[in-house]
């Protein structure tokens, strides 16, 4: 099977996702800077002012602050790939429930190597092999009802015409 050219399958799942991260990085940085500003600031009040003092220790993290900026976009990227292992089996079962729901054929579900739920699509092919069994079943039984149903009309026509 293809590799996925796609990086969003599901924009709404994945963007939420991709949110999520954005945030929490955010608040990581926030929480890095707020405790080295604090123990820089209180490791060197004996030696000047705090407002100096703050501004050193807000000064000497920018080399960090720049790379961790520099990685987020990184990493919600690769989160946002490693989201199409579920998204996108997902967004396949859904068109195929929604082929069968409208009376349509589909054909077995296979997710690509790597992908998770698996055994999701081997589930789904089970019960996709089943509805359509159950299907020419009903149409071999309404085809006999309805050859019945032809042979009593014709019997009926015969007897009325003798």
């Amino acid at each position: 099977m293809a590799k996925r050219s796609k990086v969003l399958v599901d924009a709404s799942v994945q963007w939420a996702l991709g949110r999520r991260i954005i945030m929490h990085w955010a608040m990581f940085i926030g929480a890095l800077v707020l405790v080295n500003t604090f123990l820089q600031v209180v490791s060197s009040l004996a030696d000047t002012s705090i407002g100096t003092a703050t501004l050193n220790a807000l000064i000497s993290q920018t080399p960090m602050l720049l790379l961790l900026l520099i990685l987020m976009p990184i990493f919600v990227y690769d989160t946002l790939k490693l989201s199409n292992r579920f998204a996108g089996p997902i967004t396949r079962l859904r068109g195929s429930i929604a082929q069968l729901s409208a009376g349509e054929t589909t054909r077995p579900l296979k997710f690509r190597d790597g992908d998770f739920w698996q055994e999701m699509a081997d589930e789904f092919n089970v019960l996709r092999e089943r509805l359509e069994s159950l299907e020419a079943e009903n149409r071999r039984q309404s085809s006999r009802s309805h050859d019945s149903e032809n042979s009593e009309l014709q019997s009926n026509e015969l007897q009325a015409a003798n």
